[in-house]
Protein backbone atom coordinates (compact mmCIF):
# COMPACT_ATOMS: atom_id res chain seq x y z
CA UNK A 1 0.00 0.00 0.00
CA UNK A 2 1.25 3.60 -0.85
CA UNK A 3 2.56 5.86 1.89
CA UNK A 4 0.79 9.06 2.27
CA UNK A 5 3.76 12.41 1.97
CA UNK A 6 2.26 14.03 5.18
CA UNK A 7 1.63 11.03 7.52
CA UNK A 8 3.48 8.98 6.49
CA UNK A 9 0.89 5.60 7.09
CA UNK A 10 0.29 3.33 4.45
CA UNK A 11 -3.42 4.44 3.44
CA UNK A 12 -4.91 4.62 0.33
CA UNK A 13 -4.32 8.04 -1.48
CA UNK A 14 -6.47 10.90 -3.29
CA UNK A 15 -5.16 11.90 -6.78
CA UNK A 16 -4.60 15.87 -5.33
CA UNK A 17 -3.72 18.82 -7.11
CA UNK A 18 -0.57 19.65 -7.09
CA UNK A 19 -1.59 23.21 -7.55
CA UNK A 20 -4.74 24.04 -5.67
CA UNK A 21 -7.59 24.24 -8.60
CA UNK A 22 -8.83 27.57 -7.48
CA UNK A 23 -5.26 29.40 -8.50
CA UNK A 24 -5.75 28.20 -12.03
CA UNK A 25 -9.52 27.43 -12.45
CA UNK A 26 -9.81 30.76 -14.21
CA UNK A 27 -7.31 29.62 -16.92
CA UNK A 28 -10.04 26.86 -18.05
CA UNK A 29 -11.09 27.72 -21.96
CA UNK A 30 -15.24 27.42 -22.87
CA UNK A 31 -14.30 23.43 -23.12
CA UNK A 32 -12.65 23.38 -19.55
CA UNK A 33 -9.39 22.74 -20.86
CA UNK A 34 -6.20 24.33 -20.18
CA UNK A 35 -2.55 23.48 -21.57
CA UNK A 36 -0.63 21.80 -19.91
CA UNK A 37 2.56 22.03 -21.08
CA UNK A 38 4.90 19.12 -20.94
CA UNK A 39 7.48 19.34 -23.78
CA UNK A 40 6.45 16.34 -25.61
CA UNK A 41 5.02 15.40 -28.87
CA UNK A 42 4.65 17.89 -32.18
CA UNK A 43 2.77 20.79 -30.04
CA UNK A 44 5.09 20.25 -26.31
CA UNK A 45 1.76 20.47 -24.46
CA UNK A 46 -1.67 18.51 -23.85
CA UNK A 47 -5.08 19.50 -22.49
CA UNK A 48 -5.93 19.43 -18.78
CA UNK A 49 -9.72 18.66 -17.31
CA UNK A 50 -8.38 19.45 -13.75
CA UNK A 51 -4.79 20.57 -13.79
CA UNK A 52 -1.67 18.55 -12.27
CA UNK A 53 -2.74 15.69 -10.08
CA UNK A 54 -0.24 13.06 -8.38
CA UNK A 55 -1.30 10.64 -5.73
CA UNK A 56 -0.11 12.10 -2.42
CA UNK A 57 -2.29 12.48 0.61
CA UNK A 58 -4.94 10.47 2.48
CA UNK A 59 -8.32 11.61 2.68
CA UNK A 60 -7.90 12.24 6.51
CA UNK A 61 -4.41 14.18 5.45
CA UNK A 62 -5.70 15.81 2.11
CA UNK A 63 -8.60 17.17 4.24
CA UNK A 64 -6.49 18.96 6.78
CA UNK A 65 -4.18 20.53 4.28
CA UNK A 66 -7.45 21.98 2.63
CA UNK A 67 -8.63 23.30 6.21
CA UNK A 68 -5.21 24.49 7.25
CA UNK A 69 -3.52 25.58 3.96
CA UNK A 70 -5.77 25.82 0.32
CA UNK A 71 -8.31 27.55 2.43
CA UNK A 72 -7.17 30.31 4.07
CA UNK A 73 -4.51 30.61 1.02
CA UNK A 74 -7.29 31.46 -1.03
CA UNK A 75 -9.47 33.81 1.51
CA UNK A 76 -5.99 36.09 1.47
CA UNK A 77 -5.49 35.17 -2.86
CA UNK A 78 -9.06 36.53 -3.21
CA UNK A 79 -8.91 39.06 -0.72
CA UNK A 80 -5.09 40.60 -2.07
CA UNK A 81 -6.20 40.17 -5.75
CA UNK A 82 -9.48 42.07 -5.35
CA UNK A 83 -7.68 45.07 -3.93
CA UNK A 84 -5.79 44.47 -6.73
CA UNK A 85 -7.61 44.44 -9.84
CA UNK A 86 -10.12 47.39 -8.41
Amino acid sequence: MPICRLCNNERVLRNSHIVPESLYSNLYNEKGHMMGINGFGSKGWKPLQQGIREHLFCEACEQHFNEHFEKPFRKQWVVVTSRTIA
